[in-house]
């Protein structure tokens, strides 16, 4: 029993290491890098929200955005990006996520989410959202603090 209560603290204490280590490299990042790594939160419920939704027999049925995916790889490569330099960075993360609202915004227009009649939902203007904050505070970071690098 000893043991496992050892284990127990042992693994606690490396969460916490773990935890402080985190914090220490967010709280050294620039003020824009720091709002694109909270940016990742809203890129994470845009992926569960509904996009739209309509009313068929009775009952409201959603619709999800089949691209949704797609915003996690970016918060992927906004995390990878930082180990390249500020230029590029900046460049691959404005791109991939004007790669995403163009691809949904042509979703959209094109009638690929429904073929019915159907209302948007948060979830939509979410997705819209995101990867324009994501491009603001790539480029912001990048011409606020990238020359410094």
């Amino acid at each position: 029993m000893d043991s496992l209560l050892e284990l127990i603290r042992s693994l606690f204490r490396l969460l916490g290491r773990l935890t402080e280590f985190l914090l220490d490299r967010f709280m050294e990042l620039n003020f824009f890098d720091r709002l694109l790594i909270i940016c990742v939160i809203p890129s994470f419920a845009a992926v569960m929200l509904p996009v739209g939704k309509f009313y068929i027999f009775e009952n409201w049925y959603t619709l999800n955005n089949p691209l949704a995916i797609y915003l996690i790889g970016i918060s992927i490569v906004i995390f990878a990006s930082f180990i390249i330099r500020p230029l590029y960075r900046m460049l691959i993360r404005v791109l991939c996520a004007g790669a995403y609202l163009l691809n949904l915004l042509y979703i959209h227009f094109s009638d690929g989410f429904a073929r019915t009649e159907y209302e948007l939902s948060a979830g939509f203007y979410l997705n819209i959202a995101v990867p324009i904050l994501i491009a603001a505070f790539s480029a912001l970071s990048y011409y606020a603090y990238g020359r410094e690098n």
